[in-house]
């Protein structure tokens, strides 16, 4: 996403050329950068921040989590098995 907004600031900067009012647009571009940047840094903490008790709580029991995992794979596994079979036979 980063990658793909800079590019785009590129551009318009390529398209302005060296006309009137290029200062401004392109301080207007630098801000919106920076804006974005902050976003994308304030979005990383959040999902940190969100994640954490999940990471503790596997930590506090790693087998029981492992256990969990494995009990919701099988029962995906089934249900989808269940589902992609009734598919192939209609």
């Amino acid at each position: 996403m980063k990658r793909d907004f800079e590019r785009r600031i590129r551009d318009i900067q390529s398209e302005l050329g060296s006309g009137e009012g290029t200062a401004a647009i392109e301080e207007s571009l630098e801000f919106l950068s920076k804006e974005l940047e902050q976003r994308l840094t304030d979005l990383g903490k959040q999902i940190d921040e969100s994640l954490e008790p999940g990471r503790e709580a596997i930590q506090e029991r790693p087998f029981t989590s492992v256990g969990t995992a494995l009990g919701a794979g099988v029962l995906a596994g089934v249900i989808l098995g269940v589902f992609l079979g009734r598919k192939s036979k209609e």
